[in-house]
C-alpha cells in the first residue's frame, strides 16, 4: 500500500513505517505546496518525510544519493562466478559491529547485496563481541552465498591488540580463529567518502555504477540522511568526521569494502604522482 512500509530489522524488530502519503488526501500536489509554506525542505522533511535523523547534522550522502536511481526496484541476485566482498566495520570501542556484502561486475559497477548490524538505531543499543558477530556473519553468507569466494576488507583498527589481560589479542585475531583474514580498508574518511561519490554519480550501460539492495534498510536510510556529520552545538558547523550513531556502522563497513576495491593505498599513490613528474620533467 502507498505510504506504508513494512520489515524485519536484522536485530528482529518488525517496523511499520506510515508515511503521509497513507493518506489519498494529502498526495496532491497542491496539498504538499500547502504544507511546505513556511518550512526549509530540511524542516518539511523533519515533519513528514520519515528522515530519522533529518534534525540534526549535515547528511554526508544525500546530495548525491537518488533512491529511485540507486536502489534496486527487486532484490539483486549474486554472481557465483565472481568473487563476493564483505566489508567490516568494528564500531564504537569495538562492540558494535557491522558487516555489509557486495559484488563488482565486468564493467566495475557495483551490487551491494546484503547487510548485517548489531544496532539499527530504534531499539536499545545491545553490544556484540567481534567473534560472536562474525559466526553470524558465516551463517548469513553460507545461507545466501553457499560456494562463494570471498575477499574482506576491514576498519584498519581491527588490528589493534587489546591490553585487557596476559595474552593481548585483536579483532583480526578473533576473525582468523573462524578462517577469516581481512585485508586494511582505506584509513582515511575523506578517500572513503570521495570514492563513495565517485560511484554514486557514476553510471555505465545505462544503469548506475552503484546499485543497493532494496533489503538494506539501515545503508538506504543512512544514504538519505542518517549518515551524518556531527554539529557542534547549535552553531552551524560540522566536525570533520561522522557523527558515531547505528548508521555510522554499516556506512563505514560498506566504505571499507569500497575502498578496498577503490581507493588507491596512499603511499602507491603518492609513488605515481613522483614518478608521474619525474617523468614529465625528463621528458619520457
Amino acid at each position: 500500500m502507498q505510504g506504508i512500509t513494512e520489515f524485519d530489522s536484522d536485530t528482529g524488530i518488525h517496523v511499520l513505517e506510515l508515511h503521509y502519503s497513507a493518506d489519498p488526501d494529502k498526495r496532491s500536489p497542491e496539498w504538499e505546496r500547502e504544507a511546505r509554506q513556511g518550512l526549509s525542505d530540511r524542516q518539511f522533511r523533519q515533519e513528514y518525510g520519515l528522515d530519522w535523523t533529518v534534525s540534526s547534522g549535515l547528511p554526508i550522502y544525500a546530495e548525491d544519493f537518488v533512491p529511485d536511481w540507486h536502489v534496486a526496484s527487486e532484490p539483486l541476485l549474486w554472481d557465483k562466478l565472481r568473487p563476493v566482498v564483505r566489508g567490516w566495520d568494528l564500531g564504537a570501542t569495538h562492540q558494535l559491529p557491522a558487516c555489509i556484502w557486495l559484488q563488482t561486475d565486468a564493467l566495475g559497477r557495483v551490487n551491494v547485496l546484503r547487510e548485517l548490524v548489531t544496532w539499527d538505531g530504534r531499539s536499545e543499543m545491545k553490544s556484540m563481541t567481534m567473534g560472536t558477530f562474525a559466526e553470524a556473519v558465516l551463517l548469513e553468507s553460507t545461507q545466501c552465498f553457499s560456494g562463494a569466494e570471498w575477499v574482506d576488507y576491514s576498519d584498519p583498527s581491527a588490528w589493534t591488540k587489546s591490553q585487557v589481560g596476559k595474552d593481548a589479542r585483536s579483532c583480526v585475531d578473533d576473525l582468523a580463529d573462524l578462517r577469516i583474514y581481512p585485508r586494511r580498508g582505506p584509513v582515511t574518511f575523506t578517500d572513503r567518502k570521495d570514492n563513495v561519490i565517485k560511484l554514486l554519480r557514476g553510471a555505465i550501460g545505462g544503469r548506475p555504477k552503484f546499485l543497493l539492495d532494496p533489503r538494506c534498510h539501515m545503508l538506504r536510510e543512512g544514504f538519505q540522511g542518517a549518515y551524518k556529520y556531527e554539529e557542534l552545538g547549535q552553531t552551524g558547523r560540522y566536525k570533520a568526521c561522522a557523527d558515531q550513531n547505528a548508521w555510522a556502522h554499516p556506512m563505514s563497513a560498506l566504505e571499507y569494502g569500497l575502498g578496498g576495491l577503490y581507493v588507491m593505498p596512499s603511499r602507491e599513490r603518492d609513488t605515481r604522482k613522483k614518478k608521474y613528474k619525474r617523468d614529465r620533467a625528463t621528458g619520457y
